[in-house]
């Protein structure tokens, strides 16, 4: 058995952390490793996951946005392949995956004809997280609505 050491960071924000259970899964071209709860709740700092091999060579995982739900996410080693060049089943089924989320998400809308498209959603609660405004900026929006 192989041991790898994983170091998970979040954002540098106050409420960055999590109490939530986090695992994990490494999947590579030899195999995949168990499903393994990591420790340090709400310990998680900056943004990142890096993985530490027994040859201590290092992978990074950046993710770069919120994750709110208790779903499967899948990340790829953060070595800028193109989708041709991705030799691994896994690493092509995830970019498919991740490729019709972003339609779906990231997809046009008219609201009227004559100004410019916007994205479509329901209300701005239903765009995906790493797009909406912050609490900052949406009090800001509501106070703003309030004094005209």
């Amino acid at each position: 058995m192989v041991n790898y050491k994983v170091t998970i960071y979040t954002g540098n924000l106050a409420t960055a952390g999590t109490f939530n259970n986090v695992s994990i899964k490494l999947v590579g071209t030899h195999g995949e490793s168990k499903r393994t709860r990591l420790k340090g709740s709400f310990a998680f700092f900056r943004g990142a996951v890096e993985v530490k091999s027994p040859k201590c060579d290092t992978y990074n995982f950046p993710i770069y946005h919120w994750i709110t739900d208790s779903e499967v996410h899948r990340f790829r080693e953060a070595t800028a392949l193109r989708v041709f060049e991705d030799n691994h089943p896994l690493g092509r089924y995830s970019r498919e995956q991740e490729l019709e989320q972003r339609k779906e998400d990231y997809r046009w809308d008219v609201y009227l004809e004559g100004i410019p498209h916007c994205m479509k959603a329901e209300n701005p609660q239903s765009l995906p997280n790493e797009v909406r405004f912050s609490f900052t900026k949406t009090t800001e929006f509501l106070f703003t609505l309030s004094t005209e």
